[in-house]
């Protein structure tokens, strides 16, 4: 994501314009798993009949998500493919990165702007924006790599 935003503010003329939105939108849609649903997750609906809807994934089995809807006010169980189907996360949730260059670092959502979520880590304490598809809720706090050569963080060492 970083090298994606990077190339997308353009060189030194700042001529180059990609519009991350739609950059986004296509590569979240195109790589869409049903692995990457878990049972309880939030989920929108972002395309098809039940658009803007919102539920909880019940079943994940085969290429389709059962997802309990609720839908002008009943609940039901619908089975949708997982391109129609994006998380839901909103400001304040604690959430775990499960893929990619952050994977495994904790933080509190700050914004979330359609696919992309920007997180405050609870290790460096700085801004870290991923895709929502590589999120999950979390309950725990965890600090990432802990460990470097025979090291561990917060071990005492002496320094020659």
């Amino acid at each position: 994501m970083d090298e994606v935003t990077k190339f997308a503010s353009g060189g030194e003329d700042g001529e180059r314009g990609l519009d991350l939105s739609t950059l986004t939108n296509n590569s979240v849609t195109n790589s869409v798993l049903p692995t990457q649903f878990q049972i309880g997750d939030t989920i929108e609906v972002t395309e098809g009949d039940l658009l803007h809807t919102y539920g909880v994934v019940d079943s994940v089995e085969g290429g389709s998500v059962t997802v309990n809807l609720n839908v002008e006010g009943f609940n039901r169980l619908v089975k949708l493919p997982p391109r129609q189907l994006r998380k839901k996360f909103t400001e304040g949730d604690h959430v775990k990165v499960i893929n990619g260059r952050f994977k495994d670092e904790t933080g509190l959502i700050v914004s979330v702007k359609e696919n992309l979520v920007t997180m405050l880590s609870d290790l460096s304490l700085k801004e870290v924006t991923v895709f929502a598809k590589d999120l999950r809720e979390a309950a725990e706090v965890t600090l990432g790599q802990t460990m470097i050569g025979n090291y561990e963080l917060h071990d005492l060492v002496q320094l020659e």
